[in-house]
């Protein structure tokens, strides 16, 4: 049997990977440069500045200080147009991928991930733990 702590860190081990992986689609969908760190090892401290400017990013980013500020509610920002073409385009790299047989395979893990976040959101208010709310 594996206790409790081996399971939590198993779903947290997960969720990493899985947030890594929508950084890595987002990259894409968006021509963005994914690494900030120069081929010697030092932070690229320009990095920020090279970034294309899109509006429904800026959007995104306003809407999450304003989630972690408590301005804005869960609702409104899922309900957002930004947020939705966001998630379209994503999607549509997605499809775009969806002949290669790794790509393919990553997707399909995204899958699962997001059932076992939504299962853990569910289930972790039911039994007290909340340490499943990871």
């Amino acid at each position: 049997m594996i206790s409790g702590k081996a399971i939590a860190r198993a779903i947290r081990a997960h969720f990493l990977v899985d947030a890594a992986l929508n950084a890595i689609l987002l990259a894409k969908a968006y021509d963005l440069p994914f690494s900030h760190v120069t081929e010697d090892d030092q932070p690229n401290t320009d990095a920020e500045e090279s970034f294309p400017q899109n509006e429904d990013l800026k959007e995104a980013q306003g809407l999450l200080k304003g989630l972690l500020d408590g301005t804005e509610t869960l609702d409104n920002v899922l309900s957002s147009e930004s947020v939705t073409r966001i998630d379209k385009r994503i999607n549509h790299v997605k499809d775009a991928m969806a002949d290669q047989r790794t790509a393919k395979l990553w997707i399909q893990y995204l899958d699962m991930v997001k059932i076992l976040q939504l299962l853990s959101r569910q289930s972790a208010p039911g039994t007290g733990n909340c340490t499943l709310t990871l």
